[in-house]
């Protein structure tokens, strides 16, 4: 009930007299370290950062913020249904390429199968957001690490799924999941030039020339 009653008024729109016993700072839950306080100030940073992941913006900082979070298309989410038997599930595979030209984009392609055959697909890409079929691009607004899961409905309304992990960062100019020796040997390769690059992927900020910023592109994100 507190969680209801604190979801429509907030903790500021509850009465005093339901609140002024309660210890923030001194106490904390059952089988964790956190105090009131704690908890509350953890789950606002995962707001903001749900806020920020799906595009959105919260401004100014501060007292009297405006989060505005964008509105997206309805789309129906899967059912998942308990198969009858184990050969009910769809079977269910992923393939992902990394975009050579932006870091934070991904396309990828779901392959599956059925007796019944494949109704739907439906991809949850880590990030708070989903889209609908067997094939499709996507673009991150934050970099980190992410699971994306591809769901496969049957004919019959039977589900299987298949998830893979993908890490991005600016740093990774290969594109190969991490950043290493590989990326920093890309920017010193192609080091003060201007066009011509032995790599156009070294040039990571798209100023035309390869210098510093390309290098600290690297070295912030070095061991990711």
């Amino acid at each position: 009930m507190g969680a209801i009653i604190g979801t429509y008024l907030g903790l500021s729109g509850i009465p005093d007299k339901y609140k002024s016993g309660l210890d923030r700072t001194g106490a904390v839950f059952s089988n964790s370290g956190y105090t009131f306080n704690a908890a509350i100030a953890i789950c606002e940073s995962l707001a903001r950062d749900a806020v920020r992941l799906r595009g959105g913006t919260i401004a100014p900082d501060g007292a009297d913020e405006l989060w505005t979070i964008p509105a997206d298309a309805a789309q129906p989410l899967p059912l998942e249904t308990w198969p009858g038997s184990g050969d009910d599930t769809p079977s269910v595979s992923i393939s992902l390429h990394r975009d050579q030209a932006q870091w934070n984009k991904v396309t990828l392609v779901a392959s599956a199968s059925d007796g019944d055959g494949i109704a739907s697909i439906h991809w949850f890409f880590g990030d708070l957001s989903y889209q609908s079929g067997s094939s499709l691009s996507h673009t991150y607004s934050a970099k980190g690490q992410y699971e994306i899961v591809a769901y496969a409905t049957d004919g019959g309304g039977n589900t299987g799924w298949s998830s893979v992990t993908v890490s991005l960062h600016p740093g990774d100019l290969d594109r190969s999941g991490g950043v290493n020796i590989v990326d920093l040997n890309m920017v010193l390769i192609d080091w003060g030039k201007t066009g011509s690059f032995v790599d156009p992927r070294s040039d990571s900020d798209g100023s035309g020339t390869v210098d510093i910023i390309d290098l600290n592109t690297v070295l912030v994100d070095w061991g990711k």
